[in-house]
């Protein structure tokens, strides 16, 4: 008899400490890519308010800087000759019934990037070796099908000017000089105004840590609660 009481007591006294424990787990691992992500925007926008001349590349051999430049083609690249772009993505959908419940679904995607220079007006020229992580101030065309299918189409065209975010690597001489993803900041392309883009990305790293701030006082709420009942 003693047993049969046991059982449940212990039942309840666990259950609510495995919550406990996987919602803490939770929070800390969706709080640490927030905050990850946001530490990154706010590293961006430093960048983007200080961005640097292309003539001082060499001088940042390694280093994450900002450029601003006239994207010019790359002679070794095959362009879409229809957009000719810095990046462009397909999106392939189905219109879907399903009940009450009907709208488009993404079957599949395919995201092409095109290398390609970036110069600025005393002729300097950094050649930037595209795998971005983040696209901004691109087109957006919608509904090119038929029926229940279409193909949606996104591009970032090669504006009068673009910014770019990631890793100078120096060469020999100012014709070898590139720009690669960096590892912490990624690679960033923007035809969004660098100012503009920076106080955006300031945006995203504040809300991105009071986010995380406001996650874990609701947990230290829901500890506090479930502790004193």
């Amino acid at each position: 008899m003693e047993s049969q009481i046991m059982l449940p007591l212990l039942t309840v006294q666990v259950v609510p400490l495995l919550v406990i424990v996987l919602s803490a787990l939770a929070v800390l691992v969706g709080s640490g890519f927030i905050v990850f992500y946001g530490v990154q925007s706010l590293k961006q926008a430093s960048l983007l308010e200080n961005p640097i001349p292309l003539r001082r590349f060499g001088l940042f051999d390694g280093q994450p800087v900002a450029l601003i430049g006239r994207p010019q083609e790359a002679e070794y690249v095959d362009y879409n000759q229809s957009y000719e772009c810095a990046w462009m993505q397909i999106e392939w959908q189905e219109y879907i019934r399903h009940g009450k419940n009907r709208g488009w679904r993404t079957m599949s995607r395919d995201t092409m990037k095109y290398d390609f220079y970036l110069e600025d007006e005393e002729g300097n020229k950094v050649l930037v070796i595209n795998d971005a992580t983040e696209v901004h101030g691109r087109i957006n065309l919608k509904g090119d099908g038929t029926g229940n299918h279409r193909k949606n189409l996104s591009y970032l065209p090669f504006n009068t000017e673009m910014t770019v975010i990631g890793k100078a690597v120096a060469g020999q001489s100012a014709n070898s000089y590139s720009l690669v993803k960096d590892e912490k900041v990624g690679m960033l392309l923007s035809a969004v105004s660098a100012r503009k883009q920076a106080q955006r990305e300031k945006m995203k790293g504040v809300l991105s840590v009071a986010g995380t701030a406001i996650a874990w006082l609701a947990f230290g709420a829901y500890l506090l609660v479930n502790l004193a009942g």
